[in-house]
């Protein structure tokens, strides 16, 4: 009797996963309420409404980190731009997930919308 042969496959590095960026967590937020949120730009993060903000310990408001905002740095997400925006990302490869995580939201729309045209 034989023995039977061993195949082994060499071990293929993987590229870590891609980290979501800050708009793609608000996106979600807003996909997961059927709601709306204000977005800031230049970071991505989702602004607290009102409400929230009046919840919040000390020590979460201190966490926060509020930039400064003005309101060009506002902008209003949608659900159905949230939706879109999570799609997309969910859609792309590992690669293009690289590219597309550098965007800001606002190109980040742009360029969805463009995909799915």
């Amino acid at each position: 009797m034989t023995a039977p042969i061993q195949v082994t496959t060499p071990e293929v590095p993987r590229t870590p996963p891609v980290a979501e960026p800050a708009w793609l967590s608000a996106a979600r937020w807003v996909v997961e309420r059927h709601a709306f949120a204000t977005v800031h730009v230049p970071t991505g993060q989702r602004v607290p409404t009102p409400d929230e903000i009046y919840d919040l310990t000390e020590d979460e408001a201190s966490l926060l980190g509020r930039p400064t905002r003005t309101t060009k740095d506002l902008t209003v997400l949608d659900a159905t731009t949230a939706s879109l925006l999570v799609q997309v990302w969910d859609a792309l490869s590992e690669n293009n997930r690289v590219i597309f995580a550098e965007f800001n939201i606002i190109k980040a729309v742009n360029v969805a919308w463009k995909l799915v045209k």
